[in-house]
């Protein structure tokens, strides 16, 4: 089964965590009836690898290294579906990820939810501890929120491609970071609700 979903993966020199990623995202049930990568100048095997997979996934190419808020809007555009999901190149999601992930933001009629993101080797070093314990991101508590009023990191989201054009994309100056939470802030400002599912788990692997 497929949902009515595009996924879209923004990656720039991603060559040690693209393929695991991948295999998650080929285990979603349901999964993405579109899942499209947009490699942004990678100089790395980043597209060798995404080149192995060409079959499953539909690859575009930036012609430079453009930034991360170029890239997502790049991704949304691409999408066919006007629900669009994004993940990390550095997050592998869980089996029901996608599933849970819409199902709250259907419930609460929101324009983007977001899925609970913890440290998948927290315990492997002191940065990842430290990380796990300070700079999680969507890691909200155990309960699902329909009004969020806050911004949601961009590393797993499901958004309406409609509220994305309404508020004008994401804002291309924002290279590296940033770019999520000024994107939530202009749809808060447009009176869009912002949902977070505790139930929709990923893990960051570095």
């Amino acid at each position: 089964m497929k949902l009515n979903v595009s996924l879209y993966i923004p990656v720039y020199n991603g060559e040690s965590t693209i393929e695991s990623v991948l295999k998650s995202v080929f285990k979603l049930n349901p999964g993405p009836n579109e899942i499209i990568i947009v490699n942004d100048g990678s100089t790395d095997r980043t597209i060798e690898i995404l080149n192995s997979f060409k079959n499953q996934i539909k690859i575009v190419n930036n012609t430079s290294n453009k930034g991360l808020a170029f890239s997502r809007n790049t991704g949304i555009s691409e999408a066919k579906n006007d629900n669009v999901a994004s993940l990390d190149s550095d997050v592998e999601v869980t089996t029901p990820w996608l599933k849970e992930l819409l199902d709250i933001k259907n419930k609460y009629n929101s324009a983007i939810s977001g899925g609970k993101l913890t440290e998948k080797y927290k315990d492997k070093s002191i940065y990842d501890q430290w990380r796990h314990i300070h700079a999680t991101q969507n890691s909200f508590g155990e309960k699902d929120i329909g009004d969020f009023k806050r911004p949601l990191a961009g590393s797993n989201t499901l958004l309406s491609k409609s509220a994305w054009k309404k508020v004008g994309g994401y804002d291309n100056i924002y290279k590296t970071n940033g770019e999520d939470s000024t994107f939530c802030q202009k749809l808060l400002k447009s009176q869009y609700k912002i949902s977070y599912s505790s139930r929709s788990v990923c893990y960051h692997l570095r």
